[in-house]
């Protein structure tokens, strides 16, 4: 189990503030063992940002060439949520599973946006090659980007984005080397049409969210598939 605190000191001239230090629970969460099942823990609580399993992973360790769409929205503040991970082997072969649901939330003066999201992603190596896939939904707020365009109150919508990744991952020389193919299919993307210029798919550029500012352009939701390649090597 863990708890953090954390507070923050005004400066003296900050006439607005108090003088001091206010203390605010940052992380409270607990690894939990599952009884009769020695290889698995469950993680609940408040944790810091990042906080799940995927998010601080170091990229060396991926079996996917990129995180999944729920790390694009979440990591707002403080996230609530809890993730499981279960991991097998038998000789040369080894099976691993995990999982994890998020909920975060931000607000400020203009306002109070939250969206949601999971992922399970399964893995089986075997020798040097291991065989990946993953799942993961991300629940949008439907307040994203609601006053660009008041012709456009609810432009992106809450309806779920998915993805579906599956991954093929090759190792030699002990890990040293690893090379990875995976090929994402988001389905529901929201794609930012600008008229006579391009398409943006907006989960690989936020920023261009502001171009349904002018009353031509629109946001659509699509099935955007892709293929990623990455060769690591290890020192």
């Amino acid at each position: 189990m863990e708890i953090g605190f954390s507070g923050r000191e005004t400066s003296q001239i900050d006439v607005d503030h108090d003088w001091g230090i206010n203390p605010t629970l940052l992380d409270f969460y607990a690894d939990t063992p599952v009884p009769g099942l020695k290889s698995v823990y469950i993680r609940t609580g408040q944790f810091k940002t990042p906080f799940g399993r995927e998010n601080l992973s170091y990229s060396r360790y991926f079996l996917f060439t990129q995180r999944s769409i729920n790390q694009l929205f979440l990591g707002l503040g403080r996230d609530y949520g809890g993730d499981f991970v279960l991991r097998l082997s038998a000789g040369k072969s080894y099976m691993s599973v995990e999982g994890e649901l998020t909920y975060g939330k931000v607000s400020n003066d203009y306002g109070e946006v939250s969206t949601y999201g999971g992922r399970i992603q399964g893995s089986y190596l075997w020798n040097n090659l291991e065989l990946a896939l993953r799942l993961a939904f991300l629940k949008p707020d439907k307040a994203f980007g609601s006053h660009l365009n008041p012709a456009l109150p609810e432009p992106i919508g809450d309806k779920a984005i998915k993805e579906i990744a599956p991954s093929l991952v090759y190792y030699h020389k002990k890990q040293n080397v690893k090379l990875t193919v995976d090929l994402p299919i988001i389905i529901d993307a929201p794609v930012v049409i600008e008229q006579g210029l391009g398409t943006y798919v907006l989960l690989d550029q936020t920023d261009v969210i502001g171009y349904i500012g002018n009353p031509v352009n629109v946001i659509e939701r699509q099935t955007v598939t892709g293929l990623r390649i990455t060769l690591q090597l290890g020192f």
